[in-house]
């Protein structure tokens, strides 16, 4: 679903891309292309291949003596703020979720790398879709302090997605940091 809503904003401003598989992307993609990853880095191996720093990672972490979940952890947290971000425990329907946006330069410094991942499927058609909310990519670039008209900046976000009958209802921004 979320490769479609990106197929359908790219040819809202006329513009192609190739979808394909992460199991066929090579290091020559990443070094020819602007890349566009839809899915948490467990969903696609071949994105730990390619360098990018992230203050946010994908880790399973214990939430009970048994109980374990995918979560979000923050490597670069404030004084105060939180480095771990679980969402529902599997055991009970998922009611909140952790996605991350991030937009790195790719090999070639001129390329961009967008990664728009959940801990959840359910995470990341939230990040999908806040990505292509143009007021909710206003108010990104307004909190990362990017003017319009000018460049572009890497960045990563943290997002919390509100969810009922797997389905992502309302996503809220909870951090936002410039990585260069």
């Amino acid at each position: 679903m979320g490769v479609e809503e990106l197929g359908s904003l790219f040819l809202r401003f006329g513009r192609q891309f190739q979808i394909k598989r992460s199991g066929l992307f090579t290091l020559d993609d990443a070094r020819k292309s602007n890349l566009i990853f839809v899915g948490s880095p467990t969903e696609n191996l071949t994105l730990g291949e390619i360098p990018h720093s992230s203050g946010f990672t994908f880790k399973l972490l214990q939430t009970g003596h048994d109980d374990w979940v995918q979560g979000v952890v923050d490597l670069k947290p404030r004084p105060g703020e939180a480095s771990e971000y679980l969402p529902t425990a599997e055991s009970r329907p998922l009611e909140v979720d952790y996605a991350v946006i991030i937009l790195t330069h790719g090999l070639d410094r001129t390329r961009w790398i967008l990664i728009l991942a959940g801990a959840s499927t359910v995470g990341t058609q939230a990040a999908v879709d806040y990505a292509s909310d143009p007021d909710s990519v206003k108010d990104l670039l307004r909190r990362l302090n990017i003017q319009p008209g000018s460049d572009m900046k890497s960045f990563e976000a943290l997002l919390r997605v509100k969810v009922a009958n797997d389905v992502p209802l309302t996503t809220e921004l909870v951090k936002v940091r410039g990585t260069e």
